[in-house]
């Protein structure tokens, strides 16, 4: 067994320092999120009080989502052959390229619709 350990150290270490490394970017991904969120919260709700901040909730909850799903993937490269990587690679871009797309189409929808209110309420106004 001690042979073992001495023969693969190196590899022990670095699958060690591949998963702390990957685990410390995901809760620091997932720390910046919550910070940005409670930034938006306060702006959103200095700006329109009557609204209900589910949006901001539901881009929190995706994008906290999407670091972790995106943990695991990158996790999978120390377990997975060295032919997967390319493999993986684009899954990991496919994932990412979704979270964003699905992020930015909700805060688009959301900023429509939020722009269609306004503005049935100035011409209600206005008469």
């Amino acid at each position: 067994m001690e042979d073992f350990f001495l023969e693969y150290r190196s590899h022990i270490l670095w699958v060690i320092g591949v998963v702390i490394g990957v685990v410390i970017a995901v809760f620091l991904l997932r720390f910046v999120t919550n910070l940005f969120y409670n930034w938006l919260l306060k702006k959103e709700q200095k700006k329109f009080p009557q609204e209900k901040p589910a949006t901001l909730l539901l881009i929190k909850r995706i994008l906290n989502s999407l670091w972790f799903v995106l943990g695991l993937i990158a996790l999978s490269f120390v377990f997975v052959d060295r032919a997967k990587d390319t493999v993986i690679l684009k899954n990991f871009e496919l994932v990412l390229y979704l979270g964003v797309l699905e992020v930015m189409t909700i805060a688009a929808a959301e900023t429509t619709n939020m722009w269609f209110k306004k503005s049935i309420q100035r011409k209600i106004l206005n008469k």
